[in-house]
């Protein structure tokens, strides 16, 4: 059972699971109110899952957010009903998660990494996180670097730079682009939600992409791919972002390059 299966992550995940011939339950906001937990236990007795993948979430970085019902119904309240339901049957909960639970200018996040929820989205995920640890005994926490791709979600610059790219558009660098980045291709993050099922990899793992990029670094592999011969825009008397880099679990499968995964995707 997929939860958020019409997302960016999810539609992979159910798309490679369905290939992979899992017999595959969608659920999303049109199949069910998933801030209904009457609704919501009823249907999971109903299909009686043996496992469960979470990729829905309520994503806002707005660090002066400091109340948002949506993402807590979603981060937090739908999670719980999740891992209480995975406790008492037995059935194993992988819940995506995010490396944002470190903090937003965390230069190197490992598995030794202190918790530093800076935005009212990290919290959210940190609750439901620390819930699951406390309840569930077959659970797999998948805390994602920022994923891209073909219409990923605006937050992340990279997915604005492909946007741009396919229309012809010059991405641009703010100063100097030196701040290093792993982020990680949709298809790699579902890949890897296959390859815990599959291996049954329980506990917490940061999930992330092998190759450690510079911001300019990244752009300018975006405008080999989609424009040929033109170099990135540099926005000068901006300040630069700091390193951000995640030690991905070694249990984990190598992911692809940057340029392998652009290409793939023209």
């Amino acid at each position: 059972m997929i939860f958020g299966a019409q997302g960016f992550l999810g539609k992979q995940v159910s798309d490679l699971f369905k290939k992979e011939s899992f017999d595959v339950v969608d659920i999303t906001r049109a199949v069910c109110d998933l801030t209904d937990h009457n609704k919501l236990l009823q249907m999971l007795n109903r299909h009686a899952p043996r496992i469960i993948i979470n990729c829905a979430a309520t994503v806002n970085f707005n660090s002066q957010l400091s109340d948002n019902k949506d993402m807590q119904l979603i981060n937090v309240s739908l999670v719980k009903v999740l891992a209480d339901f995975s406790a008492e049957n037995d059935c194993h909960l992988v819940h995506v998660s995010s490396v944002a639970v470190y903090g937003s200018k965390t230069k190197l996040i490992s598995a030794n990494t202190k918790y530093n929820p800076d935005t009212h989205y990290a919290q959210s995920k940190l609750e439901a996180d620390n819930y699951i640890t406390l309840v569930s005994h077959h659970y797999t926490i998948m805390r994602m670097s920022g994923i891209y791709g073909e219409n990923g979600p605006s937050h992340l610059g990279l997915n604005n730079a492909i946007k741009q790219a396919k229309q012809g558009i010059t991405p641009s660098v703010q100063g100097t682009g030196i701040a290093k980045r792993n982020y990680i291709h949709v298809k790699d993050a579902a890949y890897a939600i296959l390859f815990v099922v599959k291996n049954k990899i329980f506990n917490t793992h940061l999930v992330a992409g092998n190759e450690v990029l510079s911001i300019v670094e990244i752009i300018k592999t975006v405008c080999d791919v989609y424009l040929k011969g033109q170099r990135p825009k540099f926005i000068e008397k901006t300040k630069d972002g700091t390193d951000q880099v995640v030690v991905t679990s070694k249990l984990l499968p190598i992911t692809h390059t940057l340029k392998y995964r652009l290409k793939d995707d023209l």
